[in-house]
Parts: structure tokens; C-alpha cells; sequence
């Protein structure tokens, strides 16, 4: 099978059966065949797909050199295209320098704040194939103990709210996405970002449906904005559009 991503030209092989997904990623010089006695041992239990990397195998070379984060970003859109995250890996020399890159950016939850973001949100997470995490202005008894900070916001960093999240709701070292509607100052972004450092968890990305130009990022970074618009006060006077990244 074949799948045309990133200005090249995939091949891939799926077979087995079950409900776990396993990825396998060769090394350097390599091919999908030498990866065939692991995946015919596995194929009873697991749903495993195989690709050739670009300039591999099957596989044509990229329109130019490449980098490690390059075929990782290739192989992240093969997982997204083909619907198997989440996925365990199984890679060898080159292969697992790609893995983890793969791992290291890929989320483990999506977190928003109780606001209109929260059907962007719900959707990414959906996506993802991955829990929802949900931020709010004061905590609910029956949630048990909760983590509280307080937030610098509004349109001028005027004001100071707080946000809290339930204890139990993100295990240390976990890789967390935040995702909300509208970005103007950075201010709710910046408050997810720290309640996300609180439990020692790892922003991986922010993505937001609209952002202003002036944000005054300090803690939340790689932001991907849907719209990008040109004046925060003045919307009329121009946006610019361009496709989300995660």
C-alpha cells in the first residue's frame, strides 16, 4: 500500500488483528522485510503496520535532504492519515532516533479552560484519541482535591483569576496539548501552562482558534493559530489564515 505525504511517496503493509496498534520503524538502510519475523510473531495480538522510510525500500526520496524531525513529521502524518494513534512503537537504530521524537511530541491529554474553547478542544482531543482535561474557575467538591493557581488576565493583564484542576487529573512527565478559542494577551494561556508545570507535566503545544498578534507569551509556547488576526482591537482591518499544526 501507498500513501502520498510530505512531498513523498510511503509504502506501508498492514496486517494482524486486535484493537493495539503497533508501528514498526527501521533503521538506516533498512526495509520493511527485515522487520517481517517480529511482525509475523506479533500479528495474532496486535494490528501492526510496517513502512518503508523515504528513499527506502519502496519508498521515493524527498524532494530534498532531510532531517530526523523531517521523517517524523512524515511518519506522524501516516499514524493521523491512517487512524492508528495511539500506537505503540517498535523501531530499530534510525528508526528509534524518529521514535523518539515521535513520543516526545506526541500528547497525552488535551487541556482547556471552561470556556467556548471547550468544542475545539473536545474535537482535537477526539482526534488525538486522547483523555480531555478541563480547567475551571473554581473546583467541585465531588472532584476530591485540586490543584489552584492564579492567573494574571484580561485584555491589559489587569486582573488576576484563579484556575484549578483535580490532583489525579495529569501524572508527572505526562506530555499535555493545550488548546482554547481565542488568544488575545496570552493570559489564560500562560495560567494553563503554569497548572500544567504544577503537576511537573510537559507543554507540548498550544493551539488556538483565533490569535491576536501581540501575545505576550511567557510559559506557554509553540502556539499554532488558525487565524491569525492582524489588529486584536480592530478585526475588520485584516486576518490571516493559515492551516493548524500540532
Amino acid at each position: 500500500m501507498q500513501a502520498e505525504l510530505c512531498g513523498v511517496t510511503l509504502h506501508y503493509e498492514q496486517y494482524g488483528q486486535g484493537d493495539r496498534h503497533v508501528l514498526m520503524l527501521h533503521g538506516w538502510g533498512c526495509e520493511i522485510k527485515h522487520f517481517a519475523p517480529i511482525a509475523d510473531s506479533l500479528q495474532s495480538d496486535y494490528y501492526i503496520t510496517v513502512i518503508d522510510f523515504p528513499a527506502h525500500g519502496q519508498a521515493t526520496p524527498p524532494p530534498q535532504p532531510w532531517g530526523v524531525a523531517d521523517f517524523a513529521a512524515c511518519v506522524k502524518a501516516l499514524i493521523l492519515q491512517l487512524g492508528i494513534a495511539p500506537c505503540d512503537i517498535i523501531a530499530h537504530s534510525f528508526g528509534g532516533r524518529v521514535a523518539l521524537l515521535l513520543a516526545a511530541e506526541h500528547p497525552e491529554a488535551v487541556l482547556t479552560m471552561e470556556t467556548k474553547g471547550i468544542p475545539i478542544a473536545l474535537m482535537t482531543a477526539k482526534h488525538l484519541s486522547v483523555p480531555l482535561l478541563i480547567a475551571r474557575r473554581d473546583s467541585r467538591a465531588y472532584e476530591g482535591s485540586a490543584v489552584k493557581i492564579n492567573y494574571v488576565a484580561g485584555p491589559h493583564g489587569d486582573r488576576v483569576e484563579t484556575m484549578t484542576l483535580e490532583r489525579r487529573a495529569i501524572a508527572p512527565g505526562q506530555r499535555v496539548l493545550i488548546v482554547d478559542d481565542f488568544a488575545k494577551n496570552g493570559g489564560t494561556l500562560n495560567g494553563m501552562a503554569d497548572l500544567a508545570y504544577e503537576f511537573q507535566a510537559q507543554v507540548v503545544g498550544v493551539g488556538v482558534m483565533v490569535a491576536a498578534r501581540e501575545l505576550h507569551l511567557r510559559r506557554a509556547h509553540n502556539v499554532r493559530p488558525l487565524v491569525h488576526v492582524k489588529y486584536k482591537e480592530r478585526f475588520s482591518e485584516g486576518v490571516e489564515v493559515g492551516a493548524i499544526q500540532f
